[in-house]
């Protein structure tokens, strides 16, 4: 199914249900972060085993202590990037669902789009994200053949032409890794962090 409601796909995830919608860049499976039936549902659907960490993304007025540690790296990058294309590991705090990460770390990022935030902000608390793709095919790009291939509700958001991924920086180790270049350069991660971090 797909649909504009944003109130009506935000009521599917908080049913336990996995969705369907557009990030940043291109479209994400997603569920709630505390259901583990909801979380094996997307593996499920991608034909992929679970061992491979969740993107866990958060609205702009969620608290993130709650889930994760925040040191003085993580609070100097989340000034600069958030909300943006960076994401962040941070050491994890609070469980969440069986499924999302086998470490004790946890993959944050706050989207810099009206759509994926008017989401986040009717769920009410953060949500997975990961490719929408069954597990080495083609990631879907276009809402019908998602809708077509998972049959579950999709947020039309038009055909994604993808982008630039999100840059992945690690900050529950010091000295900061930078695990991969996207959107934000590495001399842009630098910049932020080189008063107390030496790379």
């Amino acid at each position: 199914m797909i649909t504009n409601n944003v109130k009506l796909v935000a009521n599917e995830l908080k049913s336990g249900n996995v969705i369907a919608f557009r990030t940043d860049t291109i479209y994400g499976l997603s569920s709630t972060i505390y259901d583990d039936n909801a979380v094996a549902k997307i593996f499920e659907l991608k034909k992929r085993n679970d061992g491979k960490p969740l993107i866990v993304l958060v609205p702009k007025n969620f608290d993130i202590t709650s889930l994760v540690e925040i040191n003085e790296n993580a609070k100097k990058l989340i000034d600069a990037f958030w909300p943006g294309p960076l994401t962040i590991i941070f050491k994890l705090k609070s469980q969440v669902a069986k499924g999302i990460t086998p470490f004790d770390t946890l993959s944050l990022r706050m989207p810099n789009d009206d759509t994926c935030q008017k989401l986040l902000e009717s769920v009410g608390e953060p949500i997975t994200s990961t490719s929408c793709n069954i597990s080495g095919e083609q990631i879907l790009n276009n809402p019908k053949d998602i809708d077509r291939t998972f049959n579950i509700m999709v947020l039309d958001g038009g055909v994604a032409f993808g982008g630039m991924p999100s840059t992945i920086v690690n900050v529950a180790v010091n000295p900061v890794q930078i695990l991969r270049i996207g959107a934000i350069s590495e001399q842009e991660i630098i910049n932020v962090l080189e008063k107390n971090t030496y790379f």
